[in-house]
């Protein structure tokens, strides 16, 4: 990796990251959950992807009733390398990974907030 990644806050989602020649890549594991249930924000080099859902599940048979209530919402930061351009990210999901191409760039501006859309 062209520049070390500091994870500042949480564990989940699960991530994969690399680099390629011209971006840093992300790839992060959200099964389940629809691009309208993510949320990924750049500000200050800080990248942070929150998100949750809400599933409930009843099972039923013979003798028993069983109802389950799940609720997940996660946050995940991680620090960014000064090499990148916040204004060029593009994120997809694709069968539950979300993939996100950060493109490398000479310098970046710390006061740059950009929402970053989930394309199909």
């Amino acid at each position: 990796m062209k520049e070390g990644i500091v994870f500042l806050k949480g564990s989940y989602p699960k991530m994969n990251i690399y680099d390629s020649e011209d971006n840093l890549n992300l790839d992060i594991y959200v099964p389940e959950l629809p691009r309208e249930k993510i949320m990924i924000e750049v500000a200050g080099g800080m990248f942070t992807i929150r998100g949750g859902s809400n599933q409930e599940r009843d099972v039923s048979g013979g003798d028993y009733y069983i109802r389950e209530v799940s609720r997940r919402a996660f946050t995940r930061t991680l620090m960014l390398p000064d090499s990148v351009n916040i204004e060029a990210i593009e994120a997809k999901l694709i069968n539950g990974m979300l993939r996100v191409k950060v493109p490398f760039f000479a310098t970046k501006d710390d006061k740059v907030v950009r929402r970053v859309e989930i394309g199909e």
